[in-house]
């Protein structure tokens, strides 16, 4: 039987395949298990915080570089952001979990320029408009609590390709994660099991580093 896969969460991890944040500006150590690990957005990085996450990425148990992106309404003006964020992308082969918020010119300015890199924009919400050209550059896109109860990000969700879809929880509590993949396998109209089985293949085609 597949698991639940929680692609991207902070706090304790669940029974489910999970990828911890590393939230460097409080965690004294690297999480349990799977991770991810990058510069957030709202936050301008030490010397020793850039240190720790550039470890952190030649730990085996570190799937991915994140979340880290843009954010207009948090943190450092944009053109320092992006300076942040290039130099992470440019030091970094990991797949990226993205943070992205009022900045989406600028966020698929930055998709354009690595397009060998594989993209999870975390937390997806809103019209399927502002999201399509994304999806066909073969973006993914990670669903959380949104897809409960906003019927943009539901319509979304029904228009993501499957092999374009994870789910996650975010901060919001671990077990909320199995009420997200039965709200998803009701939009798709697709059974639990087989709802598990696509996103597990897509956990595991796109963090490669998984099992190695």
């Amino acid at each position: 039987m597949n698991p639940f896969v929680n692609v991207h969460h902070h706090g304790p991890s669940s029974g489910s395949i999970s990828i911890r944040n590393f939230d460097y500006w409080e965690d004294v150590e690297l999480p349990n298990g799977f991770f991810s690990a990058g510069i957030h957005p709202w936050y301008q990085p030490t010397e020793e915080q850039w240190a720790a996450i550039q470890k952190a990425w030649e730990d085996p148990r570190c799937l991915a570089l994140g979340e880290c992106g843009l954010d207009r309404l948090r943190g450092p003006n944009m053109v320092e952001q992006q300076k942040i964020l290039l130099k992470q992308l440019e030091s970094c082969a990991l797949p990226v979990l993205v943070h992205a918020v009022k900045a989406d010119a600028e966020m698929w300015e930055m998709i354009q320029a690595f397009p060998a890199k594989k993209w999870v924009i975390h937390g997806a919400m809103g019209k399927w408009e502002r999201w399509k050209k994304w999806m066909d550059h073969g973006v993914c896109f990670s669903f959380g609590k949104g897809l409960l109860n906003d019927a943009a990000t539901q319509e979304t969700f029904r228009n993501t390709p499957m092999g374009q879809l994870f789910l996650e929880t975010d901060a919001a509590a671990i077990p909320l994660l199995e009420s997200i993949y039965v709200q998803a396998a009701a939009i798709k109209q697709k059974e639990m099991d087989v709802v598990k089985q696509e996103i597990w293949s897509n956990f595991a085609t796109t963090f490669e580093k998984y099992g190695t």
